[in-house]
């Protein structure tokens, strides 16, 4: 934090936080979404080819497991 005097008053600079750090957070949120259906998707296939289970019912555990998240 910046502090100086200008015609006798004392102002301060402040440089961190606010508005500047709102980009990051938005871009984070969408990646961990991205993320998270991506690991949804994967697991149907996953389910599906090497667990031999029928498509409906991978489909319902990783519904249900989309529910529980």
């Amino acid at each position: 934090m910046d502090v100086w005097i200008t015609k006798g008053e004392l102002q301060i600079n402040r440089q961190h936080g606010g508005w500047k750090a709102s980009p990051f957070i938005i871009v984070n949120e969408v990646a961990e979404r991205l993320a998270f259906f991506a690991i949804a998707v994967n697991m149907v296939n996953y389910m599906v080819r090497e667990l031999h289970q029928p498509l409906p019912e991978a489909t319902t555990h990783v519904t249900d497991w989309i529910g529980a998240a």
